[in-house]
This record gives structure tokens, sequence and C-alpha cells, in this order.
């Protein structure tokens, strides 16, 4: 249970948010631990099992695990092999995502995170989908290169590094139309307001560029 449970509060620690791999390159230098956030090996500890006690030879030993107020992958079996256990877990908290929750004193709205996160492991995503993603995610980069190209003295409240919030947003609005909602209000900060307009709320792109110019387009 407790290793359980370390894998849900620790488990960001360990996962891979490193595509530069900023920690291979730099762990040998302390000054840079703090900078590039390299993990602490007395918190990534936390999530081996040996540190509470468990070998090897436990790894393919089956365990009876009943915690129901755990929620997510607890629900779909009580045994497991504990190789099978920490695989799961693994997928489901050091993946390319990470999610610290376990400090929200609400039991259902942690309930509600484990059971959507743990079950992504399950879930794919179809390949029509995907490209789909990929599409809203190019005219997102390629709006911001070209305003940055062409108004580059301009306020353009860029999404630099932040292009996947398109697409993320417009899937939000895919799955609120499927319920049912016919409005929607959008609390819009500066930055990225200019690529939503074009690319989710799709006002024409002549009149932004007029705008840009001073210019109130016929």
């Amino acid at each position: 249970m407790i290793l359980i449970r370390a894998f849900m509060t620790h488990g960001h620690l360990i996962a891979h948010l490193d595509p530069l791999q900023l920690y291979e390159t730099y762990k040998q230098f302390p000054e840079y631990i703090s900078k590039f956030k390299i993990p602490d090996p007395e918190n990534t500890k936390l999530v081996d099992y040996k540190y509470y006690g468990f070998t090897e030879e436990d790894l393919d030993r089956e365990f009876y695990v009943d915690a129901p107020e755990l929620a997510g992958l607890l629900k779909k079996k009580k045994n497991w092999k504990l190789r099978e256990l920490i695989d799961a877990y693994k997928k489901s908290y050091c993946g390319k995502i990470g999610v610290e929750f376990m400090h929200i004193p609400n039991r259902e709205e942690c309930n509600w995170i484990r059971d959507r996160f743990e079950g992504l492991q399950f879930e794919s995503v179809p390949v029509e989908n995907r490209i789909q993603n990929l599409d809203r995610l190019m005219w997102a980069d390629q709006f911001g290169q070209f305003i940055a190209n062409k108004f580059n003295t301009s306020k353009r409240f860029g999404l630099e590094g932040c292009e996947a919030f398109i697409p993320g947003l417009k899937v939000a609005f895919d799955r609120l139309v499927e319920n049912g909602v016919e409005k929607v209000i959008i609390g819009m900060p500066h930055r990225g307001r200019l690529n939503v307009l074009a690319n989710v709320v799709r006002k024409p792109l002549e009149q932004i560029f007029n705008e840009f110019q001073g210019k109130t387009p016929e």
C-alpha cells in the first residue's frame, strides 16, 4: 500500500520530462541541480520498491490489494504481481506527464485525478485524431512564426513554447459540443490571444493582419 501511495505522491519526480537530457548532462554539477530541477536521489528512492523492503524475488510474487479509497487501477482487480503493479503505476505517474495531487484534501477530487491518469494507459488515441491534433498544432505554430516575421515590432502575445494549448483547447471544445454545450465564454489572457482568435474562434486572418497595420478591412 505504501509503495502505491509513493508513486502517487512522488512519481512526478522521475517522470520523463527532460527531452533535452539536461539531467544526464548536468547531474554531476551540483550548482545545476536546482536550476534544471534534477531529481534528488533522496526523493527518487521513494519510488524504488527496494526502499520498502522488497527484493527482486518479490517481483513475481502475487499480492492481494484491497484499497477502495484509492480508486483507479485498484478497482480493476485485487490480485497483482508486484512487477505488474509497479509497471502499471510507473506508466500512470512516471511517463511523459507528471501529476502532483496527493496534497489535495478532497478525496473525491483525488479519486477523479487517479481514475483519469491511471486509466490513460488503457486508452489509445485513434490515428485520425492524432493527425487532426498534429494539423491543429501546425496551424498554431505557423501562425506564430508568420506574425513574428511579418510584424516583429508589434505586440503579438505569442504562444512561444505553448503551441499545444491550441489543439488542447479545441479538443476541450469538441468534448463540450459532444455533451450538448451551446455557448462558451473564454476568459482570455494576453498570451496566445491572437492564436486563439485565428485558430479557435476563426477570426478571419485578413482582418487580423489588417489590424496589425492599423487598418479596418472592408
